[in-house]
């Protein structure tokens, strides 16, 4: 099974660039991604209300994949990693799941779900067929840090395997069953020896984004992937590992976690920046953390604390985004396993 570490950084301070680099604890703003914990993704780009009726156009023209419609206030969109897709084949998890997702104090529009799962197809069209009725739009979640070896954890499925399946899943789903997008999960500063290899596996992550670009434009889907907000302080091609994919993406997600809208606006201002000077109308989404098994859970988890906090916090980090970025389209929050947990 895949693995979503838990992002680590230090607090924010004013940057030492002479600080000695540890990507578990990052240089001046940045973290690795130590902890076990488990995966998820979306097409956050193609966002829209909430709509029963909408379910028909999950997937949106080539033209609009960048430019898709939002939700009914800028950056207010919500999305959620669903590493343990194998609740889909329980009727009363799937109940519950869109019971969650779809509550008014705190809607979501997006599902990363992680896709396969050797379960066959019918559980995935029922799934998205539900989803897709109450308003929820599904997005294919896939990687595996070890792809960018050429190799899987844990026997899990190849990179080849998993687009093998989008292609079928996608040619046999009815139009109300059809994802909305792939979301695109390979961790490379995951790698225990990711520092001696750096150039390396990030070329070999740019050349894994092309390969599932070229599927994604077959298929008519917007892709995104996920990104460390460090990621301006990694040489890529002639760019940095925060923009040097953007052209291969149709949104970007940055892993922001921190458990305050202070300190998570903070760490995103770098890369917010940095997408805005490449290219200004690239959606860009922002995430939070509610895992309890971090490394520095007081630090970037919003485990053990309220669900009204968090959703307060949702607010103002939406807020602040809007005026650093107009391309910001909203928070992914990792992940539902975890946040179905949360209360008050």
């Amino acid at each position: 099974m895949m693995m979503h570490w838990c992002t680590l950084s230090l607090a924010l301070a004013a940057p030492v660039l002479s600080l000695p680099f540890d990507w578990r604890v990052g240089e001046p703003l940045g973290f690795g991604r130590p902890s076990t914990h488990t995966p998820s993704t979306t097409s956050i780009s193609a966002v829209a209300s909430p709509s029963p009726s909408s379910s028909a156009a999950a997937v949106s023209t080539s033209k609009d994949k960048t430019v898709s419609a939002t939700s009914a206030k800028a950056g207010s969109a919500r999305a959620i990693w669903l590493w343990n897709s194998d609740i889909i084949q329980d009727d009363a998890e799937v109940e519950t799941f869109i019971s969650k997702m779809t509550d008014p104090k705190h809607p979501f529009e997006i599902v990363l779900a992680l896709i396969d799962r050797d379960m066959g197809l019918d559980p995935w069209r029922a799934f998205v067929k539900k989803c897709n009725a109450a308003g929820l739009k599904v997005e294919g979640l896939m990687g595996d840090k070890q792809w960018i070896k050429g190799s899987t954890t844990e026997d899990g499925p190849t990179l080849a395997h998993e687009l093998e399946w989008l292609k079928q899943y996608q040619a046999s789903a009815p139009a109300d069953s059809k994802l909305a997008g792939v979301h695109l999960d390979v961790e490379p500063w995951a790698l225990d020896d990711f520092d001696a290899n750096k150039a390396e596996y990030v070329a070999e992550l740019q050349s894994i984004v092309s390969s599932v670009k070229e599927v994604t434009t077959e298929l008519n889907l917007p892709l995104g992937a996920d990104l460390p907000f460090w990621g301006n302080t990694v040489a890529c091609g002639d760019s940095t590992l925060d923009t040097c994919l953007l052209d291969d993406l149709d949104y970007v997600t940055f892993m922001t976690y921190r458990n305050t809208a202070t300190s998570l606006l903070g760490i995103a201002d770098p890369v917010l920046n940095s997408v805005k000077k490449v290219n200004p109308d690239m959606p860009v989404w922002l995430s939070v953390e509610t895992s309890s098994e971090c490394a520095d859970v007081s630090l970037i988890s919003y485990a053990g604390k309220t669900l009204t906090n968090l959703v307060g916090d949702l607010a103002k980090i939406a807020s602040g985004a809007e005026k650093k970025a107009a391309s910001f389209k909203g928070i992914a929050v990792h992940s539902y396993q975890d946040f179905k947990e949360m209360s008050g």
